[in-house]
């Protein structure tokens, strides 16, 4: 794990550390199924990794780096879809 490092803060990833990595997922439609391309934010060699701390710390100044553009509201799903994620526990 030594070649890993936070994108953020630059230390060396060690072990037992809490991560979190980054990745951009695109949804398309065929014409009987959704898929899902994955765009990555840098070069394509791997993800965007932090620190959990510094992601948190440091959130606003990450994603005005990932989208120097801003990014576009979500679109909303069709009135009458039951996704499971979406309901809440029992």
């Amino acid at each position: 794990m030594d070649r890993f490092k936070c994108d953020w803060c630059t230390a060396q990833i060690v072990e037992n550390e809490k991560m979190v990595s980054l990745s951009r997922y695109e949804v398309g439609r065929r014409p009987k199924r959704y898929t899902v391309s994955e765009t990555y934010f840098d070069s394509g060699d791997q993800e965007p990794i932090f620190h959990e701390r510094c992601l948190i710390d440091n959130s606003r100044e990450i994603l005005a780096y990932l989208y120097p553009s801003g990014a576009g509201d979500p679109l909303k799903f069709p009135a009458g879809i039951d996704l499971p994620m979406l309901r809440y526990p029992t």
